[in-house]
C-alpha cells in the first residue's frame, strides 16, 4: 500500500525544475488518480508530480488537470517514489508505489494545505534533529474520541491533552494524574506553543485548554526523544494553538459522557470528594479561524464551557459540581512569507462547589496568559530567529479555609493540596522569555542557540491563629547550544551543552539561594534505508528539573506558619539518562519500535530537621549542609516494545508492552509535606492496547 508523507513547503522554483526532467520511457504500466484538498475535498489542479524508482536515476513527471486528475501512463516495473508540489500546499510525497504489470494502479492523494512555519516549530523540543527518535504524537481528530480527560483530577471538567496520552506505553494513571514510569506527576512539564504552563507549586497544568481549542500534532516527549527539552525529569506534554488560515473556517463541538465510561480512579480515598467517581462530564463550544486582511492579518477565536459532577461516595447526595469557562484569542500578522508576529490571550476559570460534613464549601480557580511571538527566516531559509515573551497569572480563592486543629496535620484531599493548611487566597505570576536562532550549513551541519529566562512569584494569605502572608519566588536562566553533523550518509551525530541557573527567594533568608549546572547532550542515529523512517539510536543526556515552590512553603506548626530553610548550595533533582532503541518501518503501514532506557540519580532533593532552629531544611542528601547524610539513590530501568499500524481513513491500532524496574531509597520530597499523594510510579509490567 502506498505511504503518504508531508515534506517541506512548496517553492516557486518547481516550474523551472519541471523543464529539466525527462519524458516517459519504458513498458506500459499506468499509475493514475485524483489529488484533492485535505480540508475541503475539492480537486486540486496544477499539481506538479515527479516519479522516481529505486532501480535507476530516471525521473518521470506529470501534473493534474482542472479535475485534479494526474496520469503516469508508462512506468517501467519498479518501486516508485512520487513527490507532489503545488502553490499554497505542503510538499507531499508518496512511496512504495508498484505499478501493475500491463495494468492500471489507482492512487488517490489528499494534499494538506501549507501552514505557516510557526505550527511546525512550536513543539516541546524546537530542535527536531534526526538524531533522536520520533516522539509519541496524536492528532486532534484522534483526541476528540477521548471525551473524558480532566487535567488535574477533580480540579476541572475540561478535556485536556493529558488524558490523550494515557495510551502511551510508559505513562501510568495515578490518583494525582498521569506520570511517567520511574517518576511522579511533579516531574512533568506542560508546554503550550514552546513555553511552559506548569504550575510553579505542585507541577500540574496551570492552563489546561480544551483539546478542541488546540491544533493537530500534540506530542508526548519522554525518555530519549526529549533529550534537549526544558526542565523536567518525567514527561513533557506539548500542544500548540491553531495557526493562521487563508480561508474562513469554523467549528461547533459538543461532547458528553457518563462517568461509567471512566470509572473510579485508582488509589483514591473516599474521603477525597474531588477525586471520586465521575457522574457525568461534558463540554461544548465553537472556534473561528478568519483572514482579517488577506495574506496579512489572521485571527483565531475559541470558547469552550464545560461542566461535570463527581460523586464522592456511594451516597447519591453531596455531589461536587464543577463549572469551567475557557476562551482563546490569537492575532497573527504576516508581512511576508518569511516572518510573522502573533499576539495571544487565553483565560480559564473553574468553580467547584460541594458540601462536607460541616458546611457548604466553594473554590474558584483561574488562569490567564498573554503571549507575544515573533518569527523570521533568513538567508533563503538557511537561518531562523524566534523571540517570545509570555506573562501568566494564576489565582485560587477559598471561601471557607480550614486550618487543622492544634497539633494535627491537614487533610489528604486534593483541595487540601491546592488550598493548603488554612490558605484563603493564592496568587502566582510568571514571566517567561526566550530567544532561539538556528543556522544550517549545507545538508551536513546544523546549529542552534537557545536562551531563556523564567521569573515566578507566589503570594498566599493564611487564616490561622496568627494570620500571615507568604511570598516566594524563583528565577531561572538557561542557555543551550546544539550541533548536528551528518558523519556519513544516514549517520547523524547530535552534540550539545546546556547551562541552567535556578534561584529561590524564600522568607527570612538573608539572600536568595541559587546554583548553576552544566549538562551535556549526545546522540547517535543510524538511518540505513533510503526514504524509510527506520532508524537506530543511542542517546546520553543529563536532566535537571524545576525546584517547585511547594517545597519551600511555610510549615504549619501549632497554628503558626514557620519558614522552611534552604541549603545555600541546593541543586534541583538531576538525573543522567542512557537510551538505546530502534524504529522500523514495516510493510502494510506497520511500524515496530523498541526502547531501553536507564535513569539514575546524581542529586536528589529531600528534607532534614534542623535540630538547633527546630525547622525543616531543604537539602541534597550527601552534599552541602547535609553531607553527613547518605547520598540519595534511585535507579530506573525500562524496556518498551510497540507495534503500531497507521491505516488510511484515520484508522489506528497500537499495542505496547513495557517492563519497568525502580530501585532506590529517595521518594518524592513533596509527598512528605503535601497532603496530596505524589508517589513515584513503578509498574513491573504495563500493557497498552488502542484502536480508534
Amino acid at each position: 500500500m502506498p505511504r503518504l508523507h508531508v515534506a517541506r513547503p512548496a517553492h516557486g522554483i518547481a516550474l523551472v525544475m519541471l523543464l529539466m526532467l525527462p519524458r516517459f520511457a519504458g513498458a506500459a504500466n499506468r499509475v493514475t488518480g485524483v489529488v484533492r484538498d485535505a480540508e475541503t475535498g475539492m480537486p486540486v489542479p496544477s499539481v506538479i508530480m515527479w516519479a522516481q524508482g529505486t532501480a535507476g536515476p530516471e525521473v518521470y513527471w506529470s501534473s493534474t488537470d482542472a479535475q485534479g486528475v494526474y496520469d503516469f501512463p508508462h512506468l517501467p516495473p519498479d518501486n516508485y517514489f512520487i513527490q507532489l508540489s503545488a502553490m499554497y500546499y505542503a510538499d507531499f510525497f508518496v512511496d512504495d508505489i508498484k505499478p501493475r504489470e500491463g495494468g492500471t494502479l489507482q492512487v488517490d492523494v489528499t494534499l494538506p494545505r501549507w501552514e505557516p512555519r510557526e505550527r511546525r516549530e512550536d513543539s516541546a523540543a524546537a530542535f527536531n534533529s534526526p538524531a533522536a527518535p520520533t516522539p509519541y504524537s496524536f492528532t486532534n481528530s484522534l483526541a476528540s474520541w477521548f471525551p473524558l480527560g480532566r487535567p488535574h483530577p477533580g480540579a476541572s471538567a475540561t478535556r485536556s491533552i493529558e488524558r490523550t496520552f494515557e495510551q502511551s506505553p510508559f505513562i501510568v494513571d495515578t490518583s494525582a494524574g498521569l506520570a511517567a514510569l520511574g517518576a511522579s506527576t511533579l516531574d512533568n512539564d506542560f508546554v503550550l506553543n514552546g513555553l511552559s504552563t506548569t504550575d510553579g507549586l505542585f507541577g500540574f497544568n496551570a492552563l489546561p485548554l480544551s483539546t478542541s481549542l488546540l491544533s493537530d500534532g500534540m506530542e508526548l516527549r519522554a525518555q530519549a526523544e526529549s533529550s534537549t527539552t526544558g526542565h523536567f525529569t518525567g514527561a513533557v506534554f506539548a500542544a500548540n494553538t491553531p495557526g493562521p488560515s487563508r480561508e474562513l473556517q469554523g467549528t461547533l463541538f459538543a461532547h458528553w459522557a457518563p462517568g461509567v465510561l471512566q470509572g473510579s480512579r485508582c488509589g483514591v480515598r473516599r474521603a477525597d470528594p474531588l477525586r471520586g467517581t465521575p457522574w457525568h462530564q461534558g463540554d461544548f463550544g465553537a472556534t473561528l479561524r478568519i483572514p482579517i486582511i488577506e495574506n496579512r492579518l489572521h485571527g483565531f477565536f475559541g470558547v469552550a464551557p464545560a461542566l461535570g459532577r463527581v460523586r464522592p461516595s456511594s451516597s447519591r447526595g453531596n455531589f461536587v459540581d464543577q463549572r469551567d469557562l475557557q476562551g482563546l484569542a490569537r492575532l497573527t500578522y504576516q508581512p511576508d512569507d518569511q516572518s510573522s508576529l502573533s499576539l495571544m490571550y487565553a483565560r480559564t476559570s473553574s468553580a467547584l462547589k460541594w458540601a462536607d460534613a460541616v458546611e457548604d464549601r466553594a473554590v474558584t480557580l483561574g488562569s490567564q496568559m498573554v503571549d507575544l511571538t515573533y518569527r523570521s527566516v533568513l538567508l533563503y531559509e538557511a537561518a531562523s530567529v524566534l523571540l517570545q515573551a509570555r506573562w501568566m497569572g494564576q489565582s485560587l480563592s477559598h471561601d471557607t479555609p480550614q486550618a487543622p486543629p492544634t497539633g494535627e496535620t491537614c487533610g489528604d484531599t486534593l483541595l487540601d493540596a491546592l488550598a493548603g493548611c488554612g490558605i484563603q487566597d493564592r496568587a502566582t505570576r510568571r514571566l517567561q522569555a526566550r530567544a532561539r536562532a538556528t543556522f544550517t550549513l549545507s545538508d551536513m551541519h546544523a546549529f542552534e542557540l537557545r536562551l531563556g529566562v523564567d521569573d515566578l512569584e507566589h503570594e498566599a494569605t493564611r487564616s490561622l491563629e496568627a494570620p500571615s502572608e507568604t511570598k516566594l519566588g524563583r528565577t531561572a536562566i538557561n542557555g543551550l547550544f546544539l550541533y548536528t553533523f551528518e558523519f556519513a550518509r544516514g549517520f547523524e551525530v547530535l552534540a550539545g551543552v546546556q547551562f541552567d541557573r535556578q534561584q529561590l527567594d524564600v522568607p527570612d533568608a538573608a539572600s536568595p539561594h541559587g546554583s548553576s549546572q552544566w549538562s551535556p547532550h549526545l546522540a547517535f542515529t543510524l538511518s540505513p534505508f533510503h526514504r524509510n523512517k527506520s532508524k537506530f539510536y543511542v542517546s546520553l543526556t543529563r536532566r535537571h528539573g524545576w525546584l517547585p515552590l511547594g517545597l519551600v512553603e511555610p510549615e504549619v506548626v501549632e497554628g503558626r506558619a514557620q519558614p522552611v530553610a534552604v541549603d545555600p548550595s541546593l541543586n534541583p533533582t538531576t538525573q543522567p539518562e542512557l537510551a538505546v532503541g530502534f524504529q522500523l518501518q514495516l510493510p502494510v503501514e506497520t511500524s515496530l519500535r523498541g526502547d531501553f532506557v536507564r535513569r539514575w540519580l546524581d542529586d536528589g532533593v529531600s528534607f532534614m530537621r534542623d535540630t538547633e532552629l527546630g525547622q525543616l531544611r531543604l537539602v541534597n542528601p550527601g552534599r552541602g549542609s547535609a553531607s553527613e547524610l547518605p547520598r540519595a539513590k534511585r535507579d530506573h530501568h525500562s524496556v518498551t516494545v510497540q507495534v503500531a499500524r497507521e491505516a488510511q481513513q484515520g484508522l489506528q491500532a497500537r499495542m505496547a508492552y513495557t517492563w519497568s524496574h525502580l530501585q532506590g531509597d529517595l521518594l518524592q520530597p513533596l509527598s512528605s509535606r503535601s497532603p496530596l499523594s505524589l508517589p513515584l510510579v513503578d509498574r513491573r509490567h504495563v500493557i497498552k492496547l488502542l484502536a480508534a
